[in-house]
């Protein structure tokens, strides 16, 4: 996938491979109708070195059982 980048998912505290979507639209509280839209993607390799290293260090606790 072209510019796939690693998002933070906040609810599993999790690192993962996709694109943030924002959208603008019209919503009149039954349906929602989208105006405008933008794909972004994270780029804070400091954040992903640390996720990295969790996923390392959880392979080496498995590993070790």
């Amino acid at each position: 996938i072209e510019s796939v980048g690693y998002v933070h998912d906040h609810t599993k505290d999790l690192h993962i491979l996709g694109y943030k979507l924002l959208v603008c639209g019209f919503w009149d509280g039954v349906s929602f109708i989208p105006l405008d839209f933008s794909l972004h993607k994270e780029t804070r390799d400091k954040e992903l070195k640390k996720a990295e290293e969790r996923l390392t260090n959880r392979v080496k606790q498995i590993r070790k059982i």
